[in-house]
């Protein structure tokens, strides 16, 4: 099994965690744009896209996101993300 586990903690008293990534990118200390790396969950994990556009590697396979897009990934599915400029 794949070895980056990302542990969710949840700051309410329900088992899930909503996010809100608008304008969010993982920066590097040159300010140039990163992927997310490759991980995985224990939950599942659903993400919608309101804007932008980026590839989703869910389990090897491509997928690619742009406004209006739903992905829902299982549990312990190997998940990558590459922000993607037009």
């Amino acid at each position: 099994m794949f070895n980056n586990y990302e542990i969710v903690e949840y700051t309410h008293s329900l088992p899930f965690q909503i996010r809100n990534f608008t304008g969010w990118t993982i920066q590097d200390d040159r300010g140039d744009i990163k992927d997310v790396l490759e991980h995985w969950h224990q939950e599942i994990e659903i993400v919608y896209t309101f804007e932008g556009h980026a590839l989703h590697y869910i389990d090897g396979k491509i997928h690619r996101a742009a406004p209006g897009k739903l992905f829902i990934t299982n549990s312990e599915s190997i998940l990558t993300y590459v922000p993607k400029v037009l």
